[in-house]
């Protein structure tokens, strides 16, 4: 994000703004008055770095409208020669998409960049071996709050004091209901990581754990890491199953629309193409006066 709008930038499609008060005039609505002014084709991206929102001063920066224009568009996705041609970048950035498509037309995989975690920008808490402690879920340690709240509730309380029947049934049974709730939470999330961990072996060199996920969505695919076998896995399985894993490749629901999206997009700029051509024939035969035989 940081090199895109470094590059919005470059270009002279960037607006900044210093400070801008949301309490009495809202980003979304400057956002509009750009499109209304120069079009959503020429309004340009902007950056506020300081916000006025509910009474406080708030440091941004606060970026909108970074893709309403094609040439934009083909900024983002690497496009080469970028220009104003509105139609031209359209057409451009739709070759750009249908070039990162395989045979089978599936996107094509980038092999994933290891860093050191040192170096990593987004900070994770890792916890292996001794480290994990299975009883430090939150599930499992409201389920056992709920059952010291519900015992003490019973002692101190109890059935025989006046007018704190209705009052005790009320705490017990909420207390009883979020317990049970937290316990059902903490086996079906336990379930799921012990399937999940049955399908983590590698059906041709038998290795478990050395993986590689290349999606993180849908029926997830993983690759080996020792010999680069792929297969998914399917938590859950059919009807009901524990897990399944398969050996097919697969493909994101939102992966499919998109592909689809662009196979309509590949035909409307194929449409395109033969009416320039079209228009292009018929001013030169304007211009020239010959036969159209002769184009």
């Amino acid at each position: 994000m940081r090199d895109y709008v470094a590059a919005l930038d470059a270009r002279g499609r960037l607006l900044r703004v210093a400070e801008m008060d949301q309490d009495k005039f809202e980003i979304t609505a400057f956002a509009y008055r750009l499109l209304d002014r120069y079009g959503p084709e020429d309004a340009p991206a902007f950056l506020v770095e300081r916000v006025h929102i509910d009474g406080q001063w708030r440091a941004g920066p606060v970026l909108a409208n970074l893709y309403g224009s094609w040439p934009d568009e083909a900024l983002l996705f690497g496009v080469p020669d970028i220009n104003n041609d509105q139609h031209a970048m359209y057409e451009a950035v739709i070759d750009e998409l249908m070039s990162r498509l395989d045979e089978a037309g599936t996107w094509r995989r980038i092999a994933p960049e290891e860093i050191a975690a040192a170096a990593a920008p987004c900070k994770e808490v890792v916890l292996k071996g001794d480290e994990i402690d299975i009883e430090s879920f939150a599930w499992l340690t409201t389920c056992i709050l709920c059952g010291v709240v519900f015992a003490a509730t019973l002692e101190l309380v109890g059935f025989e004091t006046p007018g704190l029947t209705l009052l005790t049934l009320v705490v017990l049974y909420g207390v009883g209901l979020i317990g049970l709730s937290s316990w059902h939470s903490f086996r079906r999330r336990l379930r799921a990581a012990q399937d999940l961990a049955a399908l983590a072996v590698c059906g041709r060199c038998g290795a478990y754990g050395l993986l590689d996920v290349l999606q993180e969505s849908g029926p997830v695919p993983v690759r080996c890491r020792r010999c680069g076998h792929e297969w998914r896995l399917l938590p859950g399985g059919a009807a009901g199953a524990p897990g399944a894993a398969c050996d097919a490749p697969a493909m994101s629901e939102q992966a499919q629309r998109m592909q689809d999206w662009l196979r309509r997009h590949r035909v409307q700029a194929e449409v395109l193409r033969f009416e320039r051509s079209v228009h292009s024939v018929a001013e030169a035969v304007a211009v020239s006066g010959q036969p159209l035989e002769r184009f």
